[in-house]
């Protein structure tokens, strides 16, 4: 959120330079597009962070980020329940990868108030996936 600086006895208030939020995915769906709105700033730079869905595939964790140009994540491999086999992948910065399959997201724009996500589906993961965001302007 903004804040207050005071310079002369006037008040100025900065708009905010960062948001965070969450939305979500049923990762089920086919390959496509996601509009995210209602940010209040125009982002130019994502982090991302999701966790696991729960399935018999293992834990799933990724952290990624994303400037609508440049992308990079960093994932587990979630085919065991057992160890947590990390990978570094400058294809999507959102990766979700489940015993069904993975789906992998990457921003194709950035726009005043909103981001683009765009959905690659390879196999055929089932869950609802959610994920964190910070958007910084």
């Amino acid at each position: 959120a903004g804040s207050g600086l005071t310079i002369a006895g006037t008040t100025m208030t900065a708009a905010p330079s960062f948001v965070i939020g969450s939305f979500t995915r049923d990762i089920s769906t086919a390959s496509g597009t996601q509009d995210v709105t209602g940010l209040g700033i125009t982002p130019r730079l994502l982090l991302f962070l999701t966790g696991g869905l729960g399935t018999t595939g293992g834990p799933s964790l990724s952290l990624g980020l994303d400037d609508g140009t440049n992308m990079g994540v960093v994932e587990n491999d979630s085919g065991s329940s057992t160890t947590m086999d990390f990978k570094t992948r400058t294809t999507a910065s959102i990766y979700i990868s489940v015993s069904g399959g993975v789906y992998a997201g990457e921003v194709t724009a950035l726009a005043s108030g909103q981001f683009t996500v765009t959905w690659t589906k390879t196999s055929s993961p089932t869950g609802t996936a959610t994920i964190v965001y910070l958007a910084v302007a």
